[in-house]
């Protein structure tokens, strides 16, 4: 078997022009030194990927709105609320839920929350329907069944506390 010495053309190393731009020294050492740097980041966390993604808080949250044929409900999350700091309102044609709590201590400091969340309810649900529960986990559900009445006028919807 015959050794062939393959040496390198200057025309085919001479890559200058619009197709092949001229490369800086900097920019290989840089090239490499984030390949090294993904390499030992990969060495020295090797399990990093078999991890569940973090979420963030907004991404935690749950929030969802059913409006099907036989229900209307709207689910939330208020893990960071006691019950007598939310507030279900029904004004005109809207579902309204409030919660606020003064300023206390969390794992990071001291935080006031207060949010306002306002639904416009169909036509086929009475306002005096509404029936809302808090789950031991902090959710809110409040639903009411859907009818051909409308109903105006605005009503305070008590909170129910899930039994465990």
């Amino acid at each position: 078997m015959a050794l062939h010495v393959w040496t390198r053309s200057p025309c085919w190393d001479d890559r200058v022009g619009p197709w092949f731009p001229r490369r800086d020294m900097f920019d290989e050492i840089g090239r490499m030194s984030r390949h090294v740097e993904n390499l030992s980041r990969a060495m020295l966390a090797p399990f990093a990927y078999d991890e569940p993604p973090r979420l963030t808080s907004a991404e935690r949250e749950v929030s969802s709105v059913v409006n099907d044929k036989q229900k209307f409900q709207v689910s939330m999350d208020v893990r960071h609320f006691k019950p007598e700091e939310l507030e279900i309102t029904t004004r005109d044609n809207q579902l309204i839920i409030h919660g606020k709590h003064e300023e206390k201590k969390d794992e990071h400091g001291f935080v006031k929350r207060e949010f306002t969340r306002a639904y416009w309810l169909p036509r086929e649900v009475k306002a005096e329907n509404f029936k809302s529960n808090l789950s031991a986990e902090g959710v809110l559900t409040v639903e009411a069944p859907k009818v051909s009445a409308i109903q105006t006028g605005e009503r305070i919807i008590p909170i129910e506390m899930a039994k465990k």
